[in-house]
């Protein structure tokens, strides 16, 4: 029997069992990930991380801080700075709500960072805001979107939601700009096209590379400095799961299972992390101009800043690999929503905390007990209990426990979707997408920027 994913994660530290993903339609026993004459299969696509900037006009109101005009919601987070430095973890809970959206349940900080006087985080994404009423030559606020909220919810509804809070706390906003954008397209390969040789097949505008290997297997591979305004690396997206991120909601996104891959396959995420000065040079300025031409931008990525090629020779004569081909025309604009995200990562969290509590408590018992060989069977629960009501007596721990739970909320809990959300979103998948097909909506006909010999239109991507 093939060693699966599952039987590598299982081994791996503090992970729970995992659940198939949602969109596994009853009675199917598993799928083909890829087929023998397939050199690659496209899972899916997208940006996974995200920095905006925003310039802000505010409206003035009545309110002082330190004599100069302020609005209501810098006062208020002004106090919730200032609650923070009494709080264990110097972080204050607040919530916004806006009309369509979920509400936005995040911590204040004791603390600013980078010439911001406020920081607001949360699960899905952190803000800094600065208290200066007009723009100036500081964005008035930096947001960065994670992983997890842009494929919940997709890039554009997330941008729009960012925008509907500026306006609830009383702003107007005048542009909204990509900062930093990491375009990336998951691809299911053949375990053969994956190996240290690939370095040997690299055609590549970039003049550092790097690569990386775990447990004697090739585990990612990168192209350009660190902070360079462009870079690039590859990497077995499973590995990186199992071993770090614990993302294993993006076994739903894709539409398979971990018991899907054996030792034929590998999941490899091609990321192009781009910074504003070559968005800029790009052509590209704000977030409408991103939406706009990101698949120009990635057809520049893949087909003339790098190149994996199935043999080195002169330019007339190279051919791009089988695989690489399905790469450059793999990405086709922001992913879509994933409703079925959030629930997924919220019980893998619940399974890890579960874990330890469990853990804990049998601990707590067994310093209790006094001999090995006593016969007296235990009531767990209410010893459990007992332990509880003894640390939880006094006249405020009600009070105490429930500001800590309010504390870590916005820490751990995800968008309020409805059940009904999901079970539409199941139902759907179930209807129109195979398993292993990409997520959301089949896309259009290749576009003509994305075809061989096509003049790209941005003058940077000229040469």
């Amino acid at each position: 029997m093939p060693k699966t994913a599952t039987n590598r994660k299982n081994k791996s530290r503090g992970a729970g069992d995992y659940q198939p993903p949602c969109k596994r339609a009853s009675g199917d026993a598993g799928v083909e990930v890829l087929a023998n004459d397939q050199p690659a299969k496209v899972l899916a696509n997208g940006i996974d991380t995200l920095y905006i900037t925003c310039n802000v006009e505010w409206q003035t109101q009545t309110y002082k801080q330190d004599g100069q005009p302020t609005t209501q919601w810098f006062k208020r987070l002004a106090e919730d700075k200032a609650r923070a430095n009494n709080e264990e973890r110097n972080e204050f809970p607040d919530v916004i709500r806006v009309k369509g959206f979920p509400a936005w349940s995040f911590n204040v900080s004791s603390w600013g960072a980078g010439g911001y006087n406020f920081m607001l985080s949360s699960q899905y994404m952190t803000w800094k805001m600065g208290d200066w009423m007009t723009p100036n030559s500081r964005p008035s606020i930096m947001i960065e979107l994670r992983s997890e909220a842009l494929w919940t919810f997709g890039v554009m509804e997330l941008c729009r939601w960012c925008r509907l809070v500026i306006q609830a706390m009383g702003g107007v906003v005048v542009d909204m700009k990509p900062s930093r954008v990491d375009m990336c397209v998951d691809v299911a390969m053949h375990a053969r096209d994956w190996k240290v040789g690939i370095m040997d097949h690299v055609v590549t505008r970039a003049a550092k590379d790097s690569m990386h290997r775990t447990r004697r297997k090739l585990s990612q591979i990168g192209w350009g400095a660190g902070g360079s305004k462009l870079s690039c690396r590859m990497y077995d997206k499973p590995m990186e799961i199992r071993d770090k991120s614990q993302k294993w909601w993006m076994f739903d996104v894709w539409g398979i299972s971990p018991d899907d891959l054996t030792e034929k396959h590998r999941v490899i995420r091609v990321e192009f992390q781009v910074m504003r000065q070559k968005l800029t040079e790009c052509g590209i300025d704000t977030m409408a101009d991103l939406f706009r031409e990101q698949d120009h931008l990635w057809s520049y990525f893949t087909r003339k800043w790098l190149m994996i090629v199935k043999r080195l020779d002169k330019r007339s004569r190279r051919q791009d690999a089988d695989w690489w081909q399905v790469v450059q025309h793999g990405y086709r604009g922001s992913q879509t929503a994933c409703a079925l995200v959030p629930a997924k990562a919220v019980k893998a969290k619940e399974d890890q905390l579960t874990a330890q509590v469990i853990g804990c408590a049998i601990s707590v018992l067994a310093c209790q007990r006094k001999d090995i060989e006593e016969a007296e069977p235990i009531d767990v629960i209410e010893a459990v209990n007992t332990v509880m009501r003894q640390k939880f007596s006094g006249p405020n721990a009600v009070r105490d426990i429930q500001d800590k739970i309010r504390a870590r909320l916005a820490r751990n809990s995800r968008a309020e979707l409805k059940l009904q959300d999901q079970q539409n979103e199941k139902a759907r998948r179930y209807r129109h997408y195979p398993v292993g097909q990409l997520h959301g909506p089949q896309p259009e006909p290749v576009r003509e920027s994305q075809k061989p010999g096509y003049q790209h239109t941005l003058s940077d991507m000229q040469a």
